[in-house]
């Protein structure tokens, strides 16, 4: 059997098994590539595996780096970001001290709705490697600088 992929749009992929297509997202086929490797025995490394030294990294980021980065990211990522880092005090604070009082409150209001199911890992995957790609742009601009931070290792272009 031939399997293909194509790039249907942005973030819309085509896979075709034989004659058989199926439509998917960008978190589905990260989903899918970590199910096959799975199943194969590979391990795969996903975005959530960086998650501990992004967050360090921000912690410790300049403020106008994070102000940056929290206006060049989609809301929607943003939202996960805050989400997934709600039990992370010192991060929560260094995000939402870096945002207007009008767009906290926007974001908290939003975060409520959006995620009364709570968030998938393929979600988080996807935003996440969103916002890292932005970060990386915005530390290669010199805009995003990280202080105390003692190790940097850099996976797939993206600051961990």
């Amino acid at each position: 059997m031939k399997i293909t992929v194509r790039k249907a749009a942005e973030d819309v992929f085509v896979l075709a098994f034989g004659d058989i297509e199926v439509v998917v997202d960008g978190a589905g086929i990260e989903t899918l590539v970590r199910r096959v490797a799975e199943v194969l025995g590979a391990g795969v490394e996903t975005t959530g595996d960086r998650l501990p030294d992004f967050f360090r990294h921000l912690k410790n980021a300049n403020d106008v780096g994070v102000q940056r980065l929290l206006l060049m990211c989609d809301h929607e990522d943003v939202l996960v970001l805050l989400k997934v880092a709600e039990k992370d005090e010192p991060l929560l604070d260094k995000l939402y001290g870096n945002m207007s009082e009008r767009s906290h409150k926007m974001c908290a209001e939003d975060m409520a709705y959006r995620f009364k199911e709570g968030v998938s890992s393929a979600e988080v995957d996807a935003a996440l490697a969103r916002l890292m790609d932005v970060a990386r742009q915005l530390e290669d601009e010199g805009a995003l600088v990280y202080e105390n931070v003692r190790t940097r290792r850099v996976v797939h272009g993206a600051p961990d």
